[in-house]
């Protein structure tokens, strides 16, 4: 039997979030509201922001803001960590260059699980999650950005963590903003990874790697399912060049 959290989670991540993402200036509002007094009010967009960066959960979400603002400036306004796709909506809106990010399905699924059971058994996440829902998470995300494609620039992971540095060149051709480079050398990217706000959860983690390896048997059957074929496909659309 199903935990009690199991089904909160259930309505709060799978029906409430995908429900209020379709109005995206009350979700805007809410997030305001819910991060009112705290210094991650400046991540959510709005007409000062200086750039988006966002993507569903895995994505190098964290090593592109941080390599942005070590070439940019730590006072850097960066629109982020919201990992849904109004986000990108709400940047286009307020005319902000904006930088959306995608890894293929199975990795950044399996590192999300690790992430959201902190890194538990798998027994201990299925108590809580579905794995299914990450799926269904990752398909609405993209999906929905079909609507605003030519609008907002798309990096696939590899690019992010190999050259970032000409992803801002792309960015700022595409939207016209004179951002500096990441220079893409050793130094700089052990810089990132020793951010001063840097957790296990960015960059290379062997107990991570071994926790994602033993959810494998989870996802394995789910990749035969119709939500991850449609994740696959829209992997495959957005990542043209990967």
């Amino acid at each position: 039997m199903k935990s009690l959290q199991y089904y909160k989670n259930y309505i709060t991540l799978r029906l409430i979030k995908t429900f209020v993402q379709r109005f995206p200036f009350l979700f805007r509002r809410i997030q305001l509201s819910r991060y009112k007094g705290t210094e991650n009010v400046n991540q959510i967009v709005g007409p000062n922001s200086d750039v988006v960066i966002e993507g569903y959960p895995r994505s190098a979400n964290s090593f592109a803001i941080r390599a942005f603002m070590l070439s940019n400036g730590m006072d850097s306004v960066i629109a982020t960590h919201l990992h849904v796709y109004t986000h990108i909506a709400l940047g286009i809106h307020y005319k902000i260059p904006t930088l959306c990010l995608i890894r293929h399905p199975k990795d950044c699924v399996l590192s999300y699980a690790a992430l959201k059971s902190r890194m538990a058994p798998i027994e201990e996440f299925k108590e809580k999650y579905n794995m299914l829902w990450l799926i269904k998470e990752y398909v609405f995300f993209y999906k929905n950005l079909k609507r605003y494609e030519g609008k907002f620039l798309m990096a696939t992971f590899k690019e992010v963590t190999t050259d970032f540095g000409a992803v801002i060149k792309s960015l700022n051709e595409f939207s016209g903003s004179d951002f500096v480079p990441f220079e893409h050398n050793e130094k700089n990217v052990e810089a990132v990874f020793n951010f001063h706000d840097a957790t296990t959860y960015l960059g290379p983690n062997q107990k991570r790697e071994d926790v994602k390896a033993s959810y494998q048997s989870e996802l394995n059957p789910l990749m035969r399912t119709k939500a991850y074929k449609e994740a696959l496909e829209l992997y495959e659309y957005w990542a043209k060049n990967d």
